[in-house]
């Protein structure tokens, strides 16, 4: 759960651009607010990433908790998440590809 939520506050503060060592300035508050309006764009690759972690907690929820009755249930919806995952990825592929090049040439 630890990762989970620690993934969801990266992926606002890099989707807003948002640094949060010296508090939040007016400036990142309205970059926030973009981000979470949607005006911003979408990073469907970390959106990926996201769906991808809530399916391994819904798996490792599953191998602990739940009873007989509903383990198909969670099995289903986990596959679910884990489908929905891949296929933001394929949409997201082009911005993926578009991030390895640029960190590629920062590399350089």
């Amino acid at each position: 759960m630890v990762h989970f939520v620690l993934l969801v506050f990266a992926f606002m503060i890099s989707a807003s651009q948002t640094y949060l060592f010296d508090g939040l300035r007016r400036d990142e508050k309205e970059r926030i607010g973009k981000m979470l309006s949607g005006s911003g764009g979408i990073d469907w690759p970390m959106c990926s990433y996201v769906f991808w972690s809530l399916g391994a907690v819904f798996w490792l929820l599953l191998e602990y908790w739940f009873e007989d009755d509903w383990v198909y249930r969670i099995r289903i919806f986990t596959a679910f998440l884990l489908v929905v995952s891949m296929i933001l990825f394929l949409v997201g592929m082009d911005q993926a590809k578009q991030k390895g090049n640029m960190l590629l040439m920062l590399a350089h």
